[in-house]
C-alpha cells in the first residue's frame, strides 16, 4: 500500500566561508549544522569509478557505495539536523508513514552533481532511498506547486524515439520494444496506453500534443552538453534525420502548455547533469522550471538489465496510485536485486510536487473530495454558516443533556433544529464528511427512535472515506466508525477495533487506548450500559482533539485577530478568518514575514479551533488550539503541543 509522508525539507546553503545544512520538519521545527565534505573532485572521481558507474562490474561496488554514501550522510546530518532526523523517523514510524527527504540545492549548485541519492546510514546499514519510506526528492521549489491530476485509465505515455543518423547508433526501436515488454501487463490490463512519436522533431512533439493528451513523456534517445551554452540538451532530429539540440528550456516551452502531462522520464545520459553554477542549467532541471511537475533524469549511463526493472517496477506502482517517489523506489529495489549493486542510484528525482501524488489514477468514475468539496460559487459562505448554525443547536443540546435529570422536552427540540440546518446544509455540499459526522452524531443521540437512520448516514460516511490518507478524513472515520459501533447493543467489537487503529493513524494515540480499553470491557461482558462504558461525558460525542470545556465562550472566528505566544511575546501571527473557510496569516518574527494559508474550523462545543494549511506555499502546517479562559474581549488557548496563545481582535 502506499504511504503518507510526512515532509523533512534540508537546504544546502552557503554560510561564512563553507556551507551549512539548514532542516525544516512538517511542523516548522528548524535546526541547523555545518556541512563539511572532506572529498576534492580527484577523490570524487575516484569513488565514483570504483561505484562500477564508469567501470562496470567493479566487485568493490558494494562497499565503495556504502563508505560514499556514508561520507555524503555524515556531511548532511550532523549535531541538531540529526537530532530532527531522527526524530522524524520516530515519529512517522508511530503513525506508519514515511518520511520524504526534500533536498534543497538552489542556493549551492556546485553540489548539485554529487549523487545524493547514494545517502547510507552507517548505524542503521541502511541507504535511504532503498526503502520507499525513505525518499529522497530534488526539490527545486516554485511559486506555483503543482495540483494532483485526476484522471481514468488508461495512464498515456509518449515516447520519443530519436535516432539522427549523425549520432552513434543507439538501439532506440529495441529500447522501445523492451518498454513495451516491460509494460505489455499493464497495457492489456487497460492500465497504461503507450503511442511511438518516430520522427523525432520538435514540430512533430508539438503537432501530436495538440491533438492527444498524455500525461508521461519518455525520452530514449542521445543527451549531450551543449558547447556553445554549455547546459545541458537532448539531441532530437532535424527535418532531414540529422541532429538537432534540444536544451531543457526549449523543451519545456513546447510541453508548457500540455496541462495533462505531469511527468517527463529521460533515458538519455546527460539528461540529469546539472551546471555548476545555474541550479537550471540541466535539462531535468529546466523542465521543472518550465512548469513541469517531476522529471526523472538518469545521472550516469544505465545497463539494459537495470532500464527493463526500472520502467516495469515503476510504472506499474504508478498504476497503483503511488506517490512517484514511493514508485521510485519501488523500482530502485527491483534494480538492487540485479548483479550491479549500484546502478539503483542512477535515477535522479527533480520535482515541485509537494505531496508526490502527480495523478489520481483511479479505476472508477472521479468522486468528490470528501473533505474538500467543490461547491457552486456563492454556496461556500451559506454552507459554512449552516454548519456553524447546526453544531450551535447540537452544543446548547448537549448541554442540557450533561444537566440530568432534564425533561426530554428540553433538549429533544434542540436536536432536531440541528438535524434539519444539517440537511439544509447537504443540499448544498452532499458528499461533505464534516456536515454527515455532525449529523450522524445527532442521530446517534435519537438512535433509540429510529436507530437505522443513523445506521444509514454511518455506512454513507464509511464508503465514502474508505480510502482516506489524509489525518483529518481518518478522524472523521474512526469517530465514525465508534458511532456506529454504539448502535447495537452489545456494540460492534469489529467496528471499535477499526476505530482504534484509526485513531492510532490520525495521530491521537489516547483516543486509541481509550477506544481498545473500551473493547476490552465488551469483549469480557464487564458493563452495564453505554453510559458506564464511554464514561462521562460521553466520548462518542465528544472531539478526540480536547475534552470539552467546562463554559462555552462567545467567541467568532470570522475577522482578523492577533495571536501572541506566551513564550515568544516578540512574535506577532495576524490571521484573517473567512466565512468560507480559509484563513490568511502573517508571522513576523523581527524582520522576518512568514505568509500561511489554508482552510480554518471551530467546532463551538469544544472550544476547538484547528487551522491547517501550507507556509510559503509549499511546507504543509497545522494548529489546533483548545480555548480555556475569556478576559473581556481576549481569549486564551493551548496548542496540543502545550503552548499559550493569546488572542484578541485585530
Amino acid at each position: 500500500m502506499p504511504l503518507e509522508y510526512l515532509d523533512f525539507d534540508l537546504a544546502i546553503e552557503k554560510h561564512a566561508n563553507g556551507y551549512r545544512a539548514h532542516a525544516l520538519n512538517w511542523q516548522g521545527a528548524q535546526a541547523a549544522a555545518p556541512l563539511t565534505l572532506a572529498l576534492t573532485d580527484d577523490e570524487i572521481n575516484a569513488y565514483l569509478t570504483q561505484l562500477g558507474f564508469r567501470v562496470r562490474g567493479a566487485h568493490t561496488a558494494s562497499a565503495a557505495a556504502k563508505a560514499f554514501g556514508q561520507k555524503l550522510f555524515d556531511a548532511l546530518f550532523q549535531d541538531d539536523v540529526r537530532v530532527l532526523w531522527k526524530t522524524a523517523l520516530t515519529f512517522a514510524d508511530a503513525q506508519n508513514k514515511g518520511v520524504r527527504l526534500h533536498l534543497r540545492l538552489s542556493d549551492t549548485p556546485e553540489l548539485a552533481d554529487l549523487p545524493w541519492e547514494l545517502l547510507y546510514d552507517a548505524r542503521a546499514n541502511t541507504f535511504l532511498n532503498l526503502s520507499h519510506k525513505t525518499p529522497l526528492v530534488r526539490f527545486l521549489e516554485m511559486a506555483d506547486p503543482p495540483r494532483r491530476l485526476q484522471i481514468e485509465p488508461p495512464l498515456r505515455i509518449l515516447g520519443i524515439l530519436s535516432l539522427p543518423d549523425d549520432y552513434a547508433e543507439l538501439s532506440v526501436e529495441r529500447e522501445w520494444a523492451k518498454l513495451q515488454g516491460a509494460l505489455k501487463k499493464l497495457s492489456d490490463d487497460g492500465l497504461v496506453e503507450l503511442t511511438p512519436l518516430q520522427d523525432a522533431t520538435p514540430s512533430k512533439l508539438q503537432e501530436l500534443l495538440r491533438k492527444q493528451e498524455f500525461h508521461i513523456l519518455h525520452f530514449i534517445g542521445h543527451g549531450e552538453r551543449d558547447p556553445q551554452t554549455n547546459q545541458g540538451a537532448l539531441v532530437f532530429e532535424n527535418e532531414r534525420g540529422r541532429g538537432r539540440l534540444v536544451s531543457g528550456e526549449i523543451l519545456g516551452t513546447l510541453l508548457r502548455d500540455a496541462r495533462s502531462l505531469r511527468l517527463v522520464v529521460l533515458n538519455a545520459c546527460e539528461g540529469a547533469r546539472p551546471d555548476r553554477t545555474d541550479p537550471f542549467g540541466g535539462v531535468a532541471q529546466r523542465l521543472v522550471q518550465q512548469t513541469i511537475p517531476a522529471v526523472i533524469a538518469m545521472q550516469f549511463e544505465i545497463t539494459d538489465r537495470a532500464a527493463r526493472a526500472f520502467t516495469q517496477e515503476f510504472y506499474a506502482a504508478l498504476a497503483d496510485n503511488f506517490p512517484i517517489e514511493a514508485a521510485l523506489g519501488e523500482a530502485r529495489k527491483a534494480i538492487y536485486g540485479l548483479p550491479n549493486e549500484t546502478e539503483w542510484a542512477t535515477p535522479v528525482l527533480y520535482s515541485r510536487s509537494l505531496d508526490g501524488m502527480l495523478f489520481d489514477l483511479s479505476k472508477t468514475r472521479p468522486r468528490s473530495s470528501a473533505t474538500t468539496p467543490t461547491p457552486t460559487p456563492g454556496d461556500a459562505p451559506k454552507f459554512e454558516e449552516l454548519l456553524q448554525h447546526a453544531e450551535r443547536s447540537r452544543a446548547q443540546g448537549e448541554r442540557l443533556l450533561a444537566d440530568t435529570p432534564v425533561e426530554r422536552e428540553a433538549w429533544l427540540p434542540k436536536f432536531q433544529a440541528a438535524e434539519q440546518t444539517l440537511q439544509r446544509a447537504l443540499q448544498l455540499q452532499p458528499a461533505n464528511a464534516r456536515a454527515l459526522l455532525a449529523l450522524l452524531q445527532i442521530q446517534a443521540r435519537l438512535a433509540p427512535e429510529n436507530p437505522e437512520r443513523a445506521k444509514a448516514t454511518a455506512q454513507q460516511l464509511e464508503q465514502l472515506l474508505f480510502d482516506a490518507t489524509a489525518a483529518r478524513e481518518k478522524r472523521i472515520l474512526a469517530q465514525t466508525y465508534l458511532l456506529h459501533a454504539t448502535l447495537t447493543n452489545p456494540p460492534n467489537e469489529r467496528l471499535l477495533e477499526r476505530a482504534g487503529q484509526l485513531y492510532l493513524q490520525s495521530n491521537d494515540p489516547a483516543m486509541s487506548d481509550r477506544v481498545h480499553k473500551m473493547l476490552r470491557r465488551v469483549e469480557s461482558a464487564n458493563f452495564r450500559s453505554l453510559a458506564d462504558l464511554y464514561g462521562e461525558p460521553d466520548l462518542r460525542f465528544a472531539s478526540p482533539a480536547a475534552p470539552a470545556p467546562e463554559a462555552a465562550f462567545d467567541f467568532n472566528p470570522l475577522g482578523n485577530w492577533i495571536f501572541q505566544m506566551q513564550t515568544e511575546p516578540d512574535t506577532r501571527i495576524t490571521v484573517e478568518f473567512s466565512a468560507n473557510g480559509s484563513f490568511q496569516m502573517m508571522q513576523r518574527a523581527g524582520l522576518i514575514q512568514v505568509p500561511i494559508n489554508g482552510t480554518w474550523l471551530f467546532n463551538s462545543l469544544t472550544q476547538n479551533l484547528a487551522l491547517q494549511g501550507v507556509i510559503n506555499a509549499f511546507q504543509p502546517f497545522t494548529l489546533n488550539l483548545t480555548l480555556t479562559s475569556q478576559t473581556g474581549d481576549a481569549f486564551t488557548a493551548v496548542s496540543e503541543s502545550g503552548i499559550t496563545f493569546r488572542l484578541t481582535r485585530a
